[in-house]
């Protein structure tokens, strides 16, 4: 029961509205590893890049906030920040362009 002392009682998901027990929203995670630099390595349908970690590893990434808001084009080359997903790390969040030693992809 949260709000039972300003007279109102609010059980159940509807605390949320409320602001709840002020635990963190549901649906909400944090990234594991925030800012990691990668390569852009393959543009796929649906906003979906194909990007290699500095470790090698390849994962699926999408873009979010600036990147996706203002339209900026990716192509295989350029250097990219990304946020890998806590639950599933052949997946991530591609927050940024550019990074460490990061170079324009050759103009073609």
């Amino acid at each position: 029961m949260d709000g039972g002392h300003q007279g109102w009682v609010v059980f159940g998901p509807f605390r949320a509205l409320r602001g709840g027990d002020l635990e963190r929203a549901v649906g909400v995670d944090t990234p594991v590893r925030d800012g990691v630099t990668a390569t852009v390595l393959e543009e796929m349908p649906n906003a979906l890049y194909r990007v290699e970690l500095e470790n090698k590893q390849q994962v699926l990434a999408h873009p979010v906030g600036t990147v996706k808001r203002n339209f900026v084009r990716l192509r295989p080359g350029d250097r990219v920040q990304v946020e890998l997903w806590p639950h599933d790390f052949t997946r991530g969040r591609i927050v940024g362009i550019g990074g460490a030693g990061s170079k324009p992809a050759a103009a073609s």
